[in-house]
């Protein structure tokens, strides 16, 4: 598996599971700014505070890479390889019958 696959495989996860990409890597930014922040000399208070802050943040650029995703994946229109071979196909089918006269233009 090379890594182009990887990435594809990846994605196109990311784009069938958007919220549970958005709802891991939102927890995954709250225990890291939690873990970061306990290392600082602050009330405690403060510490989850500036936690929630940080993963708000860490959720909105997620919204936003899901939104740039979503709307990359609608323009490209990508296909499954599969989907492609056949439409090249039918299409190859029409030409060949236009060709032999089976098929007329009006």
């Amino acid at each position: 598996m090379g890594i182009n696959e990887t990435i594809a495989d990846t994605r196109h996860w990311i784009t069938e599971h958007k919220l549970k990409a958005i709802g891991g890597l939102w927890g995954t930014g709250v225990v890291g700014s939690l873990a970061f922040q306990w290392s600082r000399p602050i009330p405690t208070q403060l510490k989850i505070i500036h936690s929630r802050v940080y993963a708000q943040a860490i959720t909105l650029g997620a919204i936003g890479v899901a939104a740039v995703a979503d709307i990359y994946d609608r323009n490209a229109a990508v296909e499954d390889p599969e989907t492609k071979r056949q439409k090249d196909m039918a299409s190859s089918q029409l030409e060949k019958a236009k060709k032999s006269g089976h098929i007329h233009h009006t």
